[in-house]
């Protein structure tokens, strides 16, 4: 599937987070874009009993061969999206992340719904699966972990050429 016009990074992540403020606001939480890392980091160790869902570009990478590069003006842009939640207090830490007894959705529950809701977006790659879903993994900088999962996907994306004709 072709979009109508290149979309810009700016564009696509607010097209992201457009898209997961609506689903999170359901719980009480907030979808954000960061910065970098580190900011993600930052924002994800705010103690909070909702979910918090981070968005940050991590790169691109341009397709093709160097002779292709130029002819083929595409791009595989890199996004991390972090989801965190305060899993509460339970005898057994792990509770929080599963239990179906429990009056709150686990996390694991909200991961795959913010997973499932980016991989169904049509409207920020050029190609179908849009996007390409990578991996779901624990938050961890060092040893430091906190109760979050990030997923990684990447878009196809057409970027302007710069030559002259």
């Amino acid at each position: 599937m072709a979009l109508s016009a290149p979309i810009t990074i700016s564009d696509e992540a607010t097209l992201i987070q457009t898209e997961l403020q609506s689903w999170v606001a359901s719980y009480g939480g907030t979808a954000e874009i960061v910065s970098n890392l580190r900011d993600m980091w930052n924002q994800a160790s705010i103690s909070s009993d909702t979910p918090r869902v981070l968005i940050c570009y991590m790169g691109e990478v341009s397709r093709g061969s160097f002779s292709q590069i130029s002819v083929w003006h595409r791009v595989d842009r890199n996004w991390t999206i972090a989801v965190t939640k305060g899993r509460g207090y339970y005898l057994n830490r792990g509770e929080g992340l599963f239990d179906p007894s429990s009056t709150e959705t686990p996390l694991y529950d909200i991961i795959e719904s913010v997973r499932d809701i980016v991989r169904g977006m049509t409207n920020i790659s050029e190609e179908t699966p849009s996007p390409d879903y990578r991996s779901i993994k624990p938050m961890q900088l060092g040893n430091l972990v906190v109760d979050g999962y990030t997923i990684e996907i990447t878009t196809a994306n057409d970027i302007p050429s710069n030559l002259t004709t």
